[in-house]
């Protein structure tokens, strides 16, 4: 047999802050803690990648299309690891060979 419990609208405000307060804290003591830092698997937007790498969106959709960046999809949205970008950097500034369009220090292009 099923039960109808009656709430006023006060209690349920109660309720609902309660809960509410109880998740902020929970998440305040996670965060203080270090458990919800950014990480460099973080995702990056279109637009974030562009300003890391200098380089503008049709650019950075060419090289997606050439498979020299990989991206996720999420519905419509192009999303991109932040560890393998840092690691392209990184690999491009060890060996001293640039992702094409990218601004090479110390010269012209």
């Amino acid at each position: 047999m099923e039960r109808i419990i009656v709430v006023s609208c006060e209690e349920i405000k109660s309720i609902v802050a309660s809960a509410v307060n109880q998740a902020l804290e929970n998440f305040s003591q996670r965060y203080n803690a270090g458990e919800c830092q950014k990480s460099d698997d973080d995702l990056l937007t279109t637009v974030e990648v562009c300003l890391l790498l200098k380089i503008s969106k049709v650019t950075l959709h060419s090289y997606i299309k050439k498979g020299l960046i990989p991206r996720k999809r999420i519905g419509r949205r192009n999303l991109f690891s932040k560890s393998e970008i840092l690691s392209i950097v990184n690999k491009n500034k060890s060996d001293k060979a640039f992702l094409p369009g990218t601004k090479k220090s110390g010269g012209v292009g």
